[in-house]
């Protein structure tokens, strides 16, 4: 865990000696420039990754190169963490990119692509503990299921194919994550409550896009055929409106009332476990021992914060006079 101090406070209130000031500096200053040099260096490697995409190589060379970059990356975040921990995070990130880019293009956006890229991008994550590859993951999941984002001049889209799916998928994977997280450690627990959330990010999205239009669960696979085939038919229109009629659907109102369900249930479920908290708190009071030592820390505070004030105010009693 990392601090931020103000040294020259701190040996002004007495709470360090000028020796250990002294030796803060020095591990600050080699610190600072440290992120300096990782900094330098990964926007180079950036700048030389953008020009060999400006050259267009093909799909297998971009994963080569990726997955090259992204194994240095690696390396340099669980090796060498101290010195280099930036600049490896900053290398897997963008060959993880890289590599994942290539996969999709050369399988040509198949369910199978998207799958390897969300299982990359999870395991490396966790491996190296960084959260925007795990927030990534989950948007190859909803890829698996038909669903993306788009943008073109001055507009942005969203496209889910499976609202159904896409909110019993998402959903079960969010509940997974936060059971999980309360058996994992705090760097873990952290990576897995980025999951459950982008999972409910996505779990609105498909009840967003379900209470506008319903849903026939399904059909983006059944009939992919009709709905994205480049073929011409003439009776295409005919014969997917015909089976539009006789296939399930729930309706709109199916979904904003499931919705609005939701998200009462999750408002419920957040007040009763911030219940839990306090309830807590009330055994931590009725345990001798935990009291004794959270009111310590309490009257430290306290006291550090009273001979802060009467130290200020004893400063400007001579300018009042």
């Amino acid at each position: 865990m990392k601090l931020l101090a103000d040294v020259e406070k701190l040996l002004a209130q007495g709470t360090v000696t000028p020796s250990q000031a002294a030796a803060i500096q020095r591990s600050a200053g080699a610190e600072t420039m440290s992120l300096a040099v990782n900094a330098i260096l990964a926007l180079g490697v950036i700048a030389v990754v953008v020009g060999v995409i400006a050259l267009q190589p093909g799909a297998l060379e971009m994963a080569m190169l990726g997955g090259t970059i992204g194994i240095a990356g690696l390396f340099l975040r669980l090796a060498r963490a101290e010195s280099f921990g930036f600049l490896g995070g900053a290398l897997l990130l963008v060959g993880a990119l890289l590599h994942g880019a290539g996969a999709l293009i050369a399988f040509k956006g198949a369910m199978a692509a998207f799958a390897y890229v969300a299982g990359l991008f999870l395991l490396l994550g966790v491996v190296a503990r960084q959260g925007l590859l795990i927030a990534l993951s989950v948007f190859a999941l909803a890829g698996l299921l038909g669903s993306s984002t788009g943008y073109w001049h001055a507009s942005y889209g969203l496209w889910v194919k499976e609202p159904t799916f896409t909110i019993v998928a998402f959903g079960l994977l969010a509940v997974a994550a936060m059971a999980a997280a309360s058996k994992l450690g705090v760097a873990h627990r952290r990576l897995a409550h980025i999951f459950a959330l982008l999972c409910v990010v996505w779990v609105n999205f498909g009840f967003w896009v379900g209470s506008l239009w319903g849903d026939h669960p399904g059909s983006s696979w059944v009939r992919a055929d009709l709905l994205y085939s480049d073929a011409y038919t003439g009776d295409r229109y005919q014969r997917l409106r015909d089976w539009y009629d006789a296939a399930f659907k729930i309706p709109a109102d199916v979904f904003s009332i499931a919705w609005a369900a939701a998200l009462i249930g999750l408002g419920a479920w957040a007040a009763a476990k911030n219940r839990r908290a306090c309830q807590r708190r009330r055994h931590i009071r009725l345990d001798p021992l935990l009291h004794a030592m959270v009111r310590t820390a309490q009257d430290r505070a306290r006291n550090r914060d009273r001979r802060g004030r009467a130290r200020r105010r004893d400063r400007l009693c001579p300018l009042a006079l």
